[in-house]
């Protein structure tokens, strides 16, 4: 052998050229004549001889592939479930009147804005007019024997028109919240009355009548108008307020939270009246008259009650007009 082939041999020293081969598979030495020669080659593999292995490299692509599918589902997950929340749907500005044929109810609730005229009828009807691209994100419906109207849930609507016409024969409750506004026009009733205004809503009768009526009110809102009743509960916070023409055999009203209530033409036969942070009434009792004040509140009166009680603290006051 020369120099040259000696340079160009990759074949180990004590290893005959030609009758080498090494199984790729097994990593045994053999001898083409003679068959294997179980040597193992140490820490040799000549450069034209390639070993069937998994690379570390497709390891590393295959662990990689995995990942990218699991974030992929995950991010299909995560826009099916935002998809989900539609989120603020701005009104088109275009109105549009549709009637709904819904019966049965006896109580309204209206959330979101919304402008609910309610009527004495001698049967069920429900209209409304709204922005034609935001009826498909209202829940208009019954559920037992009240009537519901507002937004979806997760859906919040913007700068849009949102209004309700609807008949009834008998209403035994009002529900307004997220600055709605009712107005109930008739109802002559002995039944029960219930009426809660929360989230800056505000409702107005029209002569009215009912047997024990509850009234509260919250946050900011407020309650007007003519309503008649035998035993009648107000209850009012968050500087909500009252204004009543009318008249009730007893009333019970507390007030919380700098409240207001206008009731000097809402006449009572007896009346206790409990009133704490800074509120104030103005009430018309001709029977008996009970009152508890705290924390800077006032009771103005009038009708020649007789006083009951009275009972002041902080600088609360009562006066006579």
């Amino acid at each position: 052998m020369s120099a040259s082939d000696s340079v160009n041999d990759p074949t180990p020293p004590g290893f005959a050229r030609e009758a080498l081969l090494v199984s790729a598979d097994t990593g045994w030495q053999i001898d083409e004549g003679e068959g294997p020669v179980h040597t193992p080659i140490p820490r040799f593999r000549p450069a034209n001889i390639h070993r069937t292995v998994v690379p570390q490299e497709l390891c590393r692509r295959y662990r990689m592939r995995q990942t990218i599918s699991v974030c992929f589902m995950l991010s299909l997950v995560v826009l099916a479930s935002v998809s989900g929340c539609t989120g603020s749907v701005v009104g088109s500005g275009k109105l549009e009147t549709r009637d709904f044929s819904l019966s049965g109810f006896t109580n309204v609730e209206a959330a979101a804005d919304f402008e609910v005229v309610i009527t004495e009828s001698t049967g069920h009807s429900v209209s409304v007019t709204a922005d034609n691209n935001l009826f498909e994100y209202l829940d208009i419906k019954t559920s037992g024997s009240t009537l519901y109207l507002g937004p979806k849930p997760g859906v919040s609507l913007l700068h849009g028109t949102l209004k309700a016409a609807i008949g009834l024969p008998q209403l035994d409750g009002l529900e307004l919240s997220g600055a709605s506004d009712g107005r109930v026009t008739g109802f002559t009733s002995t039944r029960p009355l219930t009426v809660a205004l929360s989230g800056a809503s505000s409702a107005a009768f029209d002569d009215a009548s009912a047997g024990e009526t509850k009234l509260s009110l919250s946050g900011a809102s407020d309650l007007s108008g003519k309503l008649t009743g035998t035993d009648v509960t107000i209850d009012l916070s968050g500087s909500s307020a009252i204004s009543l023409m009318g008249s009730a055999t007893t009333m019970t009203a507390t007030g919380s939270g700098a409240s207001t209530l206008a009731l000097e033409e809402f006449i009572a036969e007896n009346a206790d009246i409990r009133l704490d942070g800074a509120s104030n009434a103005h009430v018309h009792v001709t029977g008996d008259l009970r009152v508890e004040l705290s924390g800077d509140s006032h009771v103005s009166y009038e009708g020649n009650p007789t006083l009951t009680g009275v009972k002041l603290s902080g600088s609360s006051s009562v006066e006579e007009m």
